[in-house]
């Protein structure tokens, strides 16, 4: 199932909207968030295959010394180094109930 129109209509209208940045040089869009010294990627969107390394010369961010994934890194001419959770993390599917205030990140597929 395709559901890249649906995410991408939930970041435009939810949580995330200041946090979408076009690079039209590359016909891709990031959604991402700094937070001093870290960047937060939480999804790239491109019409074309583009390498980390081109991305990152387009970012909009300055003084950034960690980067964080909202995803599995795919770019071939990246290393990275994975850092076990703090706690568990939580998976669910097909919840029927209120949760209140509990929001799923916006780009999460149940």
């Amino acid at each position: 199932m395709n559901t890249q129109s649906v995410n991408l209509f939930h970041v435009y209208f939810g949580s995330l909207k200041n946090c979408i940045y076009n690079i039209p040089e590359l016909e891709t869009i990031i959604i991402a968030k700094q937070n001093q010294s870290t960047l937060k990627i939480i999804g790239v969107f491109s019409l074309r295959n583009v390498s980390f390394s081109d991305l990152a010369k387009h970012f909009p961010f300055q003084n950034v010394s960690v980067v964080e994934f909202g995803f599995m890194p795919y770019w071939d001419d990246l290393t990275f180094e994975m850092i076990p959770y703090e706690t568990d993390p939580i998976f669910v599917r097909g919840i029927e109930c209120e949760l209140g205030d509990f929001k799923f990140p916006e780009l999460s597929i149940t």
